[in-house]
């Protein structure tokens, strides 16, 4: 059927010839001009696909989003401590503390609060005692969750150096039992 014949047989405006021939037609200048679409089954079947994908795509982003910040909340604080290295040997008195964590973490050294940077990192002097020491490091959120890390510190002394003596006879005049 030639585009002319099929016009003048139907009315090309029609929801029959829309069906029949998956077309719509539109009146230009006096002669009627049929375009092609697709068929309503194949735009809806992709366009449900789609909208499912998305959806369900922006659903677990969503999902995800919101399990990775309350992950954030209830995890307890990392702390990692970058001197002094766990049962080490010092002829020193003082070892200095550092280590880091994240910002705005309390910070505790053997029950101290101390002061860390914006960065999280943080450095403190502590005195050894001859013997072993223990030093106790602890973050704490500011919901309470904390992490400790504990390190073990021996203190050697210096052997003391024996001085060299000098005898010398004392007179049996200046001795003070006389």
């Amino acid at each position: 059927m030639d585009n002319k014949r099929l016009c003048n047989e139907l009315n090309p405006f029609s929801d029959e010839h829309v069906q029949r021939n998956n077309a719509h037609a539109f009146q230009l200048r006096g002669k009627y001009i049929f375009q092609s679409v697709p068929c309503k089954k194949d735009i809806n079947a992709g366009s449900k696909s789609l909208r499912w994908f998305f959806g369900f795509s922006t659903t677990m982003a969503f999902v995800g989003f919101i399990a990775f910040q309350v992950w954030r909340l209830i995890a307890p604080p990392t702390l990692t401590i970058d001197s002094p290295t766990p049962n080490a040997f010092t002829d020193k008195p003082e070892i200095v503390v550092s280590g880091r964590t994240a910002p705005e973490i309390a910070v505790e050294i053997n029950g101290q609060l101390i002061s860390s940077k914006p960065d999280g990192t943080f450095a403190q002097p502590v005195e050894l005692q001859n013997g072993p020491n223990r030093i106790i490091i602890s973050a704490t959120k500011k919901h309470g969750l904390f992490t400790t890390v504990s390190r073990t510190i021996m203190l050697k002394s210096p052997e003391p150096v024996a001085s060299p003596i000098s005898l010398s006879p004392v007179p049996a005049s200046a001795h003070p039992l006389n």
